[in-house]
């Protein structure tokens, strides 16, 4: 199939080595969703609401990386149970929690994006682009946190991000 692949659309021995990767990254982000699917079957929709406001985070700011699936999937099923049953139940005053925001903003976009070792350096235009989408994202939840009222989920995104700018921090020391 790859030697196929390779041939039909003239692929150098990189450019394989690149398809082989994403589509390795596609099948265990794929897996990783339909785990946590089944495992927060009972908190569905504050599961689906946990990926959606993660994936903007970690698509913009990066954070820690581990080296196998397996310890990704462990962190990544700790962070969705903190997020979705623990940690929403410890509430902080409104005025609290914006604060809490507007730092985490500053820090995603002081250190953002945080990518895998090995990653290719990025340029200039790309990093400036990820350190302002993270830090948009996070202000305008800090926004609807204030406009909107109090909930379940708006508790699940102030958690996220505050657990999301801690492990960006942690891998932003360990890079150094």
């Amino acid at each position: 199939m790859q030697r196929y692949i390779q041939e039909k659309y003239n692929f150098s021995n990189y450019q394989m080595k690149q398809l082989a990767y994403v589509l390795k990254t596609i099948l265990a982000e794929t897996s990783k969703i339909i785990i946590l699917l089944i495992l927060f079957h009972n908190n569905i929709l504050q599961c689906l609401y946990t990926i959606l406001l993660l994936s903007l985070l970690r698509t913009s700011a990066g954070g820690i990386h581990f080296h196998s699936y397996w310890s990704c999937l462990i962190a990544t099923i700790v962070f969705f149970a903190l997020n979705i049953l623990i940690l929403p139940n410890i509430p902080f005053p409104e005025h609290i929690e914006i604060c809490l925001l507007c730092a985490c903003g500053i820090i995603n976009y002081k250190y953002a994006p945080i990518t895998a070792p090995g990653h290719i350096e990025l340029p200039i235009s790309t990093i400036h682009r990820s350190k302002l989408k993270a830090f948009a994202t996070i202000e305008i939840y800090a926004a609807i946190l204030y406009i909107l009222p109090r909930n379940q989920y708006i508790q699940i995104g102030f958690w996220i991000i505050i657990i999301h700018t801690l492990q960006l921090i942690i891998a932003k020391i360990k890079q150094t």
